[in-house]
């Protein structure tokens, strides 16, 4: 029991909640070693390195869990955030359409689609994408508004 992948993921959860980094990334490795497919490890290990600026560790976490779960949409969504923050915009676009093709009304994915394509100045497909997270979930309606007024004001 004190070496289940379970064990493992509450030391590192506790570890987070204190903020020991250093601790944290040796634990999630030493866990990683015995539980390499773990996918909450997996997920884990992509949110720390995200939390800490190392995205390029964090993409290759995210495409390891989408491999494992090629039916995520979520694991495509986190890819494309990460990927943008990469400024690796084609493959951001990728990543989105990807969640799209498994979840055709995920707020998420039209967002960072909105994003990648307003970054681009491709302001045609960033409204679309803003609108149709916003007809999703309200939420997003200000990402939609504030790409109107960037366009009428500059």
């Amino acid at each position: 029991k004190g070496d289940a992948p379970e064990t493992h993921i509450a030391l590192i959860m506790a570890l987070r909640a204190a903020g020991r980094q250093t601790e944290i990334f040796e634990k999630t490795g030493n866990a990683l070693q015995k539980f390499a497919a773990n996918e909450i490890l997996l997920n884990i290990s992509a949110e720390i390195n995200e939390e800490t600026g190392n995205y390029n560790r964090a993409v290759e976490f995210y495409e390891t869990l989408a491999r494992l779960r090629p039916d995520s949409a979520d694991y495509q969504i986190s890819l494309a955030e990460t990927y943008l923050r990469l400024e690796r915009d084609t493959e951001a676009i990728a990543a989105a359409r990807r969640a799209l093709e498994l979840e055709t009304k995920h707020p998420l994915a039209h967002f960072y689609l909105g994003k990648v394509y307003f970054e681009l100045g491709q302001h045609e497909e960033a409204a679309e994408n803003f609108q149709k997270a916003a007809d999703i979930d309200q939420k997003f309606a200000d990402a939609f508004y504030f790409h109107q007024f960037f366009l009428r004001f500059g």
